[in-house]
């Protein structure tokens, strides 16, 4: 824990340990991970290593774009 606590200090992260009803949840503004007072050291520490990981990319559109609407229709000349 030690070694998990010096690398969230380099990264600027608090810990707050507090009742609450999640296990734990990160607050990037404030750069604050709270975690709930009933966890075990363990639990504690899966929940601080999961709220430090980086959220997953957006999907990328697999489809090409599809134009908003029709083009204008034109008679035949």
């Amino acid at each position: 824990m030690n070694e998990l606590r010096s690398q969230l200090d380099e990264l600027g992260v608090k810990i707050v340990v507090k009742e609450m009803e999640k296990n734990g949840y990160y607050v990037p503004a404030w750069k604050i991970i709270f975690v709930n007072q009933k966890l075990s050291d363990e639990e504690m520490k899966r929940v601080i290593v999961h709220e430090m990981k980086p959220p997953p990319p957006p999907p990328q559109n697999q489809l090409p774009p599809t134009p908003n609407k029709a083009p204008p229709y034109k008679p035949a000349p």
